[in-house]
């Protein structure tokens, strides 16, 4: 069973898309970039951009560095992160979220800001995106989605991230939302209509009939379904693509056991987890399971799905896994 409870982002397997209807994103002046600027390196995955081959170089070795750091939160390992900053390391994070974060000194100060942080929000989602750096410059953009506790409110918001690294290590970051939106967002007052919503639905589903679990779903559909499992489960796109997800599914799992639990709902988000018995018919083994499960709601539908289980382990069973 996958947590997300605390600072450190979910692994990166878990970097899926969720809808809500309210985005908040914040532009911070500061880290203005034009992508097509002639003295800008940009990097996406190992594409480089508009830039002389030394420049490349080191910017390359930067953004690896920080990507390697952010790795170890990642893993839980906040320590890992502090060991790569500087003692002289000063920064401002989620200032205005997380009290401490307008103002960070050194290793100490970052180590409380991890603690400080895991009190105040609840990560479901941390994905970087669009890498780029300059001399010893780094910038990049996070999509957060997490719990406010201070109001139990789902957020979801952008993130300005730009760090500054010397001799191998950061000395400087600043990642910056926009803390009023994120403040004076209100609760969705429907979650438990939507628990019945995605419960009914899956009824549907158990009894042998997946057409009316379909005719729950919203035209517009999108989701990651057993993937690794199930090939058509990867991207799926629009009810075709789900009527076909579930067609295929008997051709790769005989399924022994479906059984959902620990429902949970958060403005439009339904969560639950499944507890999985199958035959895996591509090696024949007998699986024993848990997924995690995200569906989110709109105009009275399910509009996306998130069904993720270990798919790696699945396909190394050779009698009874248990995950």
């Amino acid at each position: 069973v996958f947590g997300f409870r605390g600072f450190p982002p979910p692994p990166l397997r878990f970097r899926t898309r969720y809808f809500w209807n309210t985005f908040f994103s914040t532009r911070a002046s500061c880290l203005s970039i034009s992508h097509n600027s002639d003295r800008l390196t940009s990097l996406r995955g190992t594409a480089t951009l508009n830039t002389m081959p030394e420049d490349t170089k080191q910017v390359e070795k930067n953004i690896a560095r920080v990507q390697e750091l952010l790795a170890e939160i990642a893993r839980g390992n906040p320590k890992g992160y502090v060991d790569g900053i500087s003692e002289d390391f000063v920064g401002t994070i989620m200032s205005g979220i997380v009290p401490g974060g307008e103002s960070i000194k050194g290793k100490e100060g970052m180590m409380a800001f991890f603690e400080n942080s895991s009190k105040v929000v609840e990560v479901l989602k941390f994905e970087a995106v669009d890498w780029c750096g300059k001399g010893d410059n780094v910038y990049f953009t996070v999509n957060w989605e997490f719990i406010y506790k201070p109001t139990q409110q789902f957020v979801k918001t952008t993130g300005n991230v730009r760090k500054v690294l010397k001799n191998n290590l950061i000395c400087e970051k600043y990642h910056l939302i926009n803390a009023d939106a994120i403040k004076k967002t209100k609760a969705d007052p429907r979650p438990e209509s939507n628990i019945k919503l995605v419960q009914d639905a899956v009824g549907e589903y158990m009894k042998g009939n997946p057409a009316g679990y379909v005719a729950a779903c919203h035209e517009d559909f999108s989701g990651c379904i057993l993937p690794g499992l199930v090939p058509s489960g990867e991207k799926i796109k629009g009810l075709d693509g789900l009527n076909k997800m579930l067609n295929d599914i008997p051709t790769y799992l005989d399924i022994k056991k479906f059984e959902p639990v620990n429902w949970s709902g958060v403005n439009n988000i339904v969560y639950f987890t499944v507890n999985w018995e199958f035959v895996y018919k591509p090696t024949g083994a007998f699986v024993k399971t848990s997924s995690v499960v995200r569906k989110v709601i709109k105009d009275g539908k399910i509009c996306e799905k998130y069904h993720i289980a270990d798919a790696e382990t699945v396909k190394k069973a050779k009698s009874l896994v248990s995950a």
